[in-house]
């Protein structure tokens, strides 16, 4: 609901709120000019040494008010021999000075912005722009709490990238005064059209002197020596002919008026709280007199084209994924095969379009829908498949939010199973898929075959995934997903180092040069197979600015279509590649970090230990391998590093000889190390297979315990970290 209204306003309004916003972002800069204008500062003054300046400065006047305006000068309105004039006035000198006008353009913009230059007519345009921004706020709050898990993750790294990841992090700079922009432009428009009080409507309550005495200078009068200039708006000569007219001093927070022979205050008449409310309002929506609230609002608004261009981005990348005709999708009364899809952003669509087109060539009819259309019965189904993604902190994404609750009323027995969709940096990785996968389990029976997690729309994991169902479906399944090919970058090998060729089991470290695309240790890399297909991922081991270089590690897979080709190649050989940010396994800026992998998951960690300063700060590496002959990746270099203090502690567990221990033995058994080390503050790091990363994951689980804490809630303080495949 809060998606699909998001999209309808911000499509629907898109070029009026743009417009709104340029056009705010013009007159954000008012304040600015106005304090470029040199006005004359009256810091220090009263009211009485303003009217003693008037009175020395220009005597053959009579003043009949005086008034700050908007740039901050004095005005004076007087009468001289019979005409009534208004001068600006330097009340430091009581000369009359040149007037500072608004430009023309000010003037013009804000006729633009509150009626595009119609008038009174022209006023109900902006106000439909604010409500259209205001509900624009409201639904994109709700979309970003719910992305990144609640309000106390608010501040916490965001996780994304593409314009999606863009959108959500400018949205989250920027919510607050876009909300305050929009909040009061709306209040405002109430005020146009009669739909908020401003006050009672009545001019102020004037008292009367109470008895006619000698005259005395107004500067004479103590009450008046006591009012401070800076709170002043504008002082109201009493009438000179009527000895019981009165001082009127009006300020922020109203009027004060005082006794034009005594000095007393005699009344004050105070703004009510909706008049209050209103100069707030004012202020918040033009910062008026406040350079540094007007550049917050400047910058705010400037948002507001940003959101225009990525939120379209966006929508229609998901229009592109999830929209279009499915061929051959069977009815619901002919489905034999039954695929439902839970995505927020459209992605998962991908993967359940090319699953569906296996299912249709295999010779079943089968049948793709969201799985918030789950049916009652399907009357020949055999087999429901459900691509479950999950949203923010374990919610249901968008076209899944009503899944759970139809599953209770669905009558029928079938064979199901269960696909999950997340992302490892989230707490509640997979977790909604988790609750489908037990909600239909405990409806239909036991799965076909355990759940299986995709972290990062991985299509290795896909495809193997789909190789699994075709076994246990005993019927071939020809999955083809290709994702879109972005704009690559082709790279020269430059040197290659091979590892395990003794022990049948081959490691290669490659190192790519050329112009390398920007990337740090821990980020992905995307490669792309010379005959097409889907690229594969890989973490990063290098520094683009400080190495100068690119650097994976692959093991060979036997039967593979990447890996026997990387593994292969020779100097000079090239290779296609895009970099994928990965944000959330950099190496953290400061205190303590333990590295655990095991195999490839050593890239990363050698870049980083690579780039740590000597004895910068304390870095621990448990890695697992095969042989300590044979299959020891990085072996010189990590004996340097801990020779240079760049690594503290190095502990390897080795699989294939007598004592055969796997990296998870190295961290149960350093406990009381690891220990200090979470004490301490230090980050945990994980890079490596699945069964590898649960396997360390349950030992941290009993350590966090013994600490009062958990795997889980390291998480949501960016203190455990995971990159598995």
């Amino acid at each position: 609901m809060w998606r699909s209204l998001h999209s309808l306003v911000g499509l629907a309004a898109a070029l009026l709120v743009v417009a709104l916003a340029l056009t705010g972002a013009v007159l954000a800069t008012k304040p600015l000019y106005d304090r470029m204008q040199a006005v004359p500062t009256t810091q220090g003054l009263s009211a009485a040494d303003a009217l003693r300046m008037i009175a020395e400065g220009q005597p053959r006047v009579a003043p009949e008010l005086l008034k700050r305006s908007a740039t901050g000068q004095w005005k004076l309105t007087f009468s001289r021999g019979g005409k009534r004039a208004e001068r600006a006035i330097d009340l430091e000198t009581g000369r009359f000075s040149r007037i500072v006008r608004e430009p023309e353009a000010y003037a013009f913009m804000r006729r633009l912005h509150r009626s595009f230059t119609l008038g009174d007519s022209g006023r109900i345009i902006p106000a439909i722009g604010g409500v259209a921004m205001l509900i624009l706020c409201i639904s994109g709050l709700t979309l970003l709490l719910r992305r990144i898990g609640g309000w106390r993750a608010l501040f916490a790294p965001m996780k994304g990238q593409g314009a999606d990841g863009l959108h959500a992090l400018a949205g989250r700079l920027a919510v607050l005064p876009l909300f305050v922009m929009a909040s009061t432009a709306v209040w405002m428009s109430g005020v146009t059209f009669d739909l908020v009080p401003v006050g009672d409507g009545l001019p102020p309550a004037y008292p009367e002197s109470l008895e006619k005495l000698t005259p005395v200078d107004p500067w004479e009068l103590h009450g008046l020596q006591q009012v401070p200039l800076a709170e002043v708006q504008e002082i109201v000569y009493p009438i000179a002919e009527d000895w019981f007219d009165v001082w009127a001093i009006r300020t922020r927070d109203g009027y004060m008026f005082f006794d034009q022979f005594t000095g007393d205050l005699l009344s004050e008449d105070r703004l009510s709280l909706s008049e209050r409310a209103y100069d707030l309002v004012w202020f918040l929506h033009t910062a008026d007199g406040s350079v540094l609230w007007s550049a917050v609002l400047f910058a705010a608004a400037l948002t507001i084209p940003f959101f225009a261009v990525t939120g379209a981005i966006v929508w229609w990348r998901r229009k592109r994924q999830t929209g279009g005709r499915i061929r051959a999708n069977a009815s619901v009364a002919q489905a034999e095969v039954v695929i439902l899809v839970g995505s927020e952003t459209g992605t998962t669509w991908g993967f359940g379009r090319a699953l569906h087109a296996a299912f249709v060539a295999a010779g079943r009819k089968a049948r793709l829908a969201p799985m918030n259309s789950l049916r009652p019965a399907y009357p020949r189904a055999e087999l429901l498949i459900c691509l479950a993604a999950t949203y923010g902190d374990g919610e249901a994404p968008e076209s899944a939010r009503r899944f759970l609750d139809r599953l209770k009323g669905f009558d029928g027995r079938l064979r199901h199973v269960t696909l999950a969709f997340g992302d490892r940096s989230f707490p509640g990785y997979c977790a909604y898929a988790h609750r489908v996968d037990e909600a239909l389990t405990a409806r239909l029976g036991p799965a076909l075959m355990p759940l299986t997690e995709i972290d990062k729309q991985s299509v290795q994991t896909f495809e193997a995934w789909c190789r699994a169902l075709s076994d246990a479906l005993d019927l071939p399944l020809d999955v083809h997903y290709v994702p879109r090919k972005p704009k690559t970058r082709r790279l020269t090998l430059q040197k290659k180092a091979e590892f395990g060729r003794a022990i049948g089991a081959i490691t290669t470290v490659l190192r790519f040069e050329g112009r390398i695309p920007r990337h740090r240790p821990g980020d992905l890399v995307a490669i792309y197979p010379p005959e097409g297909g889907a690229a594969r991922l890989y973490s990063l081991g290098s520094d683009s600015r400080r190495d100068g270089f690119l650097e994976i590690c692959v093991r060979l897979q036997e039967g593979g279509l990447v890996s026997p080709w990387l593994c292969g190649l020779s100097e000079g050989d090239t290779i296609e590649v895009r970099i994928l940010p990965n944000e959330r396994f950099h190496m953290p800026p400061a205190g303590p970090v333990v590295m655990i992998g095991a195999g490839t998951g050593i890239a990363p960690f050698a870049g980083m230990i690579r780039q740590n300063a000597p004895g910068a700060r304390p870095v621990d590496l448990f890695w697992g391998g095969r042989d300590p002959v044979d299959d020891a990746l990085y072996g010189e270099e990590i004996a340097c590093w801990t020779g240079e203090g760049r690594l503290q502690l190095f502990e390897p567990a080795w699989s294939r000889i007598d004592l055969a221990a796997y990296v998870q033995d190295r961290v149960r058994q350093r406990r009381a190390h690891l220990a200090e080390r979470l004490s301490a503050g230090a980050t945990i790091m994980v890079c490596g297979g699945a069964a590898m990363a649960r396997a360390v994951r349950d030992e941290f689980d009993i350590l966090a315990a013994e600490l009062g804490t958990s795997v889980s809630e390291l998480k949501r303080h960016d203190r455990y970290r995971e990159d598995v495949y």
